[in-house]
């Protein structure tokens, strides 16, 4: 589990590790840092930016829901 402040969400998926953070540019040196300490290499980083609803989806999907007894 990728723990770091920020972090809302990941995936790995292949040779892909996708992280949804709070502020790209802000956590950007520390997670690289953070997983550059194992075994990984480190080829390509890209920022994007991303919208409330993406956002919302990330919360929702990582979250679980308490329903209603």
């Amino acid at each position: 589990m990728l723990r770091a402040e920020g972090v809302i969400n990941f995936t790995i998926s292949d040779n892909l590790c996708e992280v949804v953070v709070d502020d790209g540019e802000r956590r950007l040196g520390s997670l690289i840092a953070i997983l550059s300490q194992g075994d990984t290499q480190i080829k390509k980083v890209t920022l994007g930016q991303t919208d409330l609803e993406d956002v919302f989806v990330e919360f929702a999907k990582s979250e679980p829901f308490d329903s209603p007894a």
